[in-house]
């Protein structure tokens, strides 16, 4: 499946849909131009679990432990950490 937004375009494979509580999908990002050998293809899990006080949102991404620790593995595992932080952050200003 390919995704296509403002953002770019993001290939994905859908691995499990629970609906409307759970999504699993494989991120195909391709590979490094300099290991091409290297490609990064996390597992992004993302549930809801009703709480007290509404809705806690839970966004796992694994799989960086089985790459190579490369710089390109580094940078990548490092903006993905904080893509997710920020998208996080802005979900919440929004349904608040």
């Amino acid at each position: 499946m390919t995704v296509t937004s403002d953002w770019g375009e993001f290939v994905l494979e859908v691995v499990e849909l629970r609906a409307p509580h759970y999504a699993a999908f494989r991120w195909l990002a391709g590979t490094n131009e300099t290991e091409p050998e290297q490609e990064l293809r996390t597992l992004t899990e993302f549930s809801l679990n009703e709480t007290g006080d509404g809705v806690e949102v839970r966004v796992t991404e694994s799989g960086w432990a089985s790459f190579e620790p490369t710089e390109y593995v580094r940078n990548n595992h490092r903006e993905n950490a904080a893509g997710w932080e920020s998208e996080l952050a802005a979900a919440q200003r929004f349904l608040e």
